[in-house]
């Protein structure tokens, strides 16, 4: 049912509905049992009575607004600048990069001390031995797997806190040394000039959807030969949980999840 009404522009009304999960567009003849599509004086102007090439214009539309609007969004977070990895972007020069959390394995030590997706870490110490800088993935591994059993301390910054977690690396977490079951990554802040976010943008809008295109292929195909994992698609309910994952590792993140999520 209608909230609000915006404005009407032409023939087109704009208006806000009480169910605000995203959008819809009301075509006039799209339902070809109504009397006035049927019988009434505005009948070829209905989108029944149009042409096949007409109709397949004004169903494709609404694609390829989600392509632009995917494309505009991406350009802007590029422009604004968002956090990255200096792996994916070699070539440029990120500001205030720092070892990241990027993921937290469940029912390891490190879930269990209560690290968490989006600690930035600052240093690393074990008992008797000075703190160190954690300026490298490299070598924060390399200081976990070789202090064996010892307890090791991590500060970390979370939410502009400084906190500091104890954690015992463990043989079995990750297969041939010690480990505590953090995913790292060397995180930075990267901004673009806006003739280079919109290009990038339309890069990654292209990139995004070819990988849903084989996405979507392979589920087709395995639900062809038997052999779909189900549990791997979700639905609005499911989304919000990815999306709230995401949220974690700070406001842009969130905004790329969005914009996926309409893409």
């Amino acid at each position: 049912p209608r909230l609000l009404r915006l404005f009407k522009w032409g023939e087109t009304e704009y208006t806000i509905n009480w169910i605000p999960f995203g959008g819809f567009v009301k075509i006039f003849g799209e339902n070809p049992t109504d009397d006035a599509v049927a019988e009434g004086p505005d009948k070829k102007r209905s989108f029944v009575h149009k042409s096949k090439l007409t109709q397949a214009a004004v169903i494709g539309a609404g694609i390829v607004s989600n392509v632009l609007i995917g494309w505009l969004l991406f350009s802007i977070i590029f422009a604004v600048g968002f956090p990255a990895s200096t792996e994916l972007y070699p070539e440029r020069t990120l500001e205030n990069v720092a070892v990241t959390i990027t993921g937290v394995l469940e029912n390891s030590p490190a879930a269990e001390a209560g690290f968490k997706d989006g600690d930035i870490l600052k240093s690393i110490t074990s008992a008797g031995v000075s703190s160190n800088t954690a300026s490298s993935v490299e070598m924060v591994q390399e200081y976990i797997g070789s202090h064996g059993s010892d307890i090791i301390t991590l500060e970390v910054s979370r939410g502009g806190e400084t906190i500091e977690l104890q954690v015992v690396p463990k043989e079995g977490v990750v297969e041939g040394r010690r480990a505590i079951g953090i995913a790292m990554d060397e995180i930075g802040f990267l901004q673009f000039p806006i003739h280079e976010a919109l290009w990038q943008g339309a890069l990654m809008t292209f990139d995004f959807i070819g990988q849903i295109a084989v996405g979507l292929g392979s589920l087709i195909y395995q639900a062809i030969v038997g052999t779909a994992d189900y549990s791997q698609v979700t639905g609005p309910v499911g989304i919000v949980g990815i999306v709230d994952d995401v949220a974690q590792l700070g406001f842009l993140s969130f905004a790329i999840g969005l914009v996926l999520e309409a893409i």
